[in-house]
């Protein structure tokens, strides 16, 4: 193909075919409004007739009609539904569950920063239901209802608090 591509003869056939291929597609469109032989015999529309002849804009839209209810996803969300989930009883609770993940860890002015859940804490600060206690080059300790754990650097920590046990826990 590369060969041929160099060769003069080649090129002007390949251009001479597209310009067949393009004028062939275009064409109809040209012509297609009128026949030829019908081009004087075509009524002009007037002025007068011509809003009668389309439809406005809006007749269009009312014309089309959308199957089910569609819900406005920029509509503020009702307090019904809110109401009747508190009605439930306190036992189909779900659990709480906290999930925190380390991304990075570094040392500014001698403190060690990090980086959890998209948030920068340092030791003794609270994200949820945890507490930060301890951050090192290697991870954090973080302190909850159920102890102490450690968070080591890139990993995923995951609490879980029963509900029969989240209203009596306290934030520490």
């Amino acid at each position: 193909m590369k060969k041929l591509l160099n060769k003069p003869w080649f090129v002007a056939a390949l251009a001479a075919i597209a310009l067949f291929l393009v004028g062939h597609s275009v064409w109809p469109w040209l012509h297609a409004s009128t026949p030829a032989g019908d081009e004087a015999a075509a009524p002009e529309p007037d002025a007068a007739t011509a809003p009668e002849a389309r439809p406005s804009i809006e007749a269009v839209l009312q014309s089309i009609s959308i199957q089910g209810t569609l819900r406005d996803p920029f509509a503020p969300r009702r307090a019904v539904a809110n109401e009747t989930a508190a009605a439930e009883p306190a036992a189909a609770l779900p659990d709480l569950v906290e999930t925190v993940t380390l991304a990075a860890l570094w040392t500014q002015h001698g403190e060690t920063l990090a980086l959890i859940n998209g948030q920068i804490l340092q030791a003794g600060d609270a994200i949820g239901r945890l507490r930060i206690e301890s951050a090192s080059d290697d991870g954090v300790w973080v302190r909850h209802w159920k102890g102490r754990d450690f968070i080591a650097l890139g990993a995923t920590f995951r609490l879980v608090t029963p509900a029969a046990h989240a209203g009596s826990t306290s934030s520490l």
